[in-house]
């Protein structure tokens, strides 16, 4: 029954990884790709506040075309040390 699905899964975090060291979000997103596993092709790393809200805004207008649904978008500051406050 699974099989027939065609699910999909994207990938944008790990648990526990021996020998790497993974700082923040975007250096997590970049190993995940050179590991083979299939990222968010639209990932975007922001410099600056009004960055994401462009990129916010680009979404919004888009995605009643996406061939898929999808509830909103998800911010994820850089630094893990950050995410953690």
């Amino acid at each position: 029954m699974t099989a027939k699905r065609k699910l999909s899964a994207l990938f944008y975090a790990v648990g526990e990884v021996k020998g790497v060291e993974l700082n923040t979000q975007w250096e997590t997103l970049q190993f995940l790709k050179k590991a083979g596993f299939k990222t968010s092709v639209n990932a975007f790393k922001a410099e600056k506040e009004e960055d994401v809200l462009d990129y916010v805004g680009k979404w919004q207008e888009k995605r009643e075309s996406l061939e898929y649904e999808i509830d909103g978008i998800v911010v994820k500051v850089n630094s893990f040390d950050k995410q953690k406050i």
